[in-house]
């Protein structure tokens, strides 16, 4: 065999496994634009906003999601499967502060909207 068809042989198994690298490469690219995109939101936190209450509002938006948030100095952050619209956020605030009248017994300030 001449040192030009070994040096081919190699070139065509090299482009092979490129090729099958490529195709792997596709399928994931297909794969994660099939999948909705989520967005990274957050939510204020104070005066009593928990995590449940917040989680619940959310599963009533996106029922059979999974969110997982996290406590970010005064914010609650979290990923959703769209943005939160004026509306939601004004929905979040009436909840908390509905929440935290409950829970004391008494009015707390609330946010003017």
């Amino acid at each position: 065999m001449s040192f030009k068809q070994q040096n081919t042989g190699k070139s065509a198994r090299k482009n092979a496994g490129s090729q099958k690298r490529s195709e792997s490469f596709k399928i994931q690219a297909e794969r994660e634009a099939a999948q909705p995109k989520r967005c990274q939101e957050s939510v204020s936190a104070y005066a009593g906003l928990t995590w449940e209450l917040l989680e619940s509002f959310l599963l009533g938006k996106w029922p059979n999601e999974d969110f997982k948030g996290k406590k970010i100095h005064d914010s609650w952050v979290f990923e959703a499967p769209g943005r939160l619209t004026e509306e939601d956020r004004r929905t979040i605030r009436r909840l908390r502060d509905n929440s935290m009248a409950q829970s004391d017994g008494r009015r707390r300030s609330i946010t003017p909207e």
